[in-house]
């Protein structure tokens, strides 16, 4: 895909790639680590662009899956409370 940016704008190649990858996080539409992968970063340099835009990348869903793991782990007597 071939994006233009209008002459008017002051933004880099990558600048644009960022806020692209960090718009298509914060709709849901990718995952933070596709957002560094299209923006050649490493996966914590853009985990604090995130923090910095106030992007919420920990959503209802990971909690919710985090629950299920520390119930897994006390059923198998892993983690006790």
């Amino acid at each position: 895909m071939t994006i233009t940016i209008p002459d008017g704008l002051k933004l880099t190649e990558g600048e644009a790639l960022l806020s692209i990858a960090v718009g298509l996080v914060a709709a849901g539409e990718i995952s933070s680590g596709k957002g560094a992968e299209i923006c050649e970063m490493d996966a914590e340099a853009f985990r604090r662009v995130l923090k910095e835009r106030r992007i919420e990348t920990y959503t209802e869903e990971c909690l919710e899956q985090d629950l299920r793991v520390v119930d897994e782990m006390r059923a198998n007597d892993v983690c006790r409370p």
